[in-house]
């Protein structure tokens, strides 16, 4: 967008949805949950899940629009109320890939795990791992490592002097 024509310095007010960019108008669509079309030119709607955008679609968005839904986070381009799981919701409203050792997690580390991964299925010391270290097994839950009976140095049975 040009300012007014015959306005040799570009000192004309811009439109209301723009901003000065030396002599020239562009448009500030993002400041109004906009996005510029390519094609039109124009300003066009965010899906309302949206604040920012790059196109109409509910899976364009960059930024949620926090009146949309209580706790919205953004998960690859969508806004939702919760991130799936294998990611946690970060301190910008961003859901983040949790650890590889993590199927659920509350935060970035190996030690913020709330349920273990496929490939890491017991936990062990507050680690989930592959496999229960040397003189521990999973205890009945399966979930859990636990040390194996004080008379054994390994077992395949958590707490059981049979199972050494």
């Amino acid at each position: 967008i040009d300012p007014t024509p015959g306005d040799p310095f570009g000192s004309a007010d811009c439109s209301p949805i723009a901003y000065r960019s030396g002599r020239v108008c562009k448009l500030a669509c993002e400041e109004y949950s906009m996005y510029l079309d390519s094609a039109s030119g124009n300003c066009e709607s965010c899906h309302l899940s949206c604040s920012t955008c790059t196109g109409p679609g509910a899976d364009e968005c960059l930024t949620c629009n926090p009146s949309f839904m209580e706790n919205v986070v953004l998960h690859e381009d969508s806004c939702d109320g919760a991130c799936p799981a294998g990611y946690y919701n970060n301190t910008q409203g961003r859901c983040t890939t949790c650890s590889s050792t993590c199927g659920e997690c509350w935060g970035p580390g190996h030690d913020d795990c709330i349920t273990c991964s496929e490939s890491h299925p017991v936990r062990s010391a507050g680690l989930c791992s592959a496999a229960c270290p040397v003189g521990e097994a999973p205890d009945a839950s399966g979930i859990n490592c636990a040390k194996c009976d004080p008379h054994c140095e390994t077992c395949s049975v958590a707490h059981d002097r049979l199972a050494c």
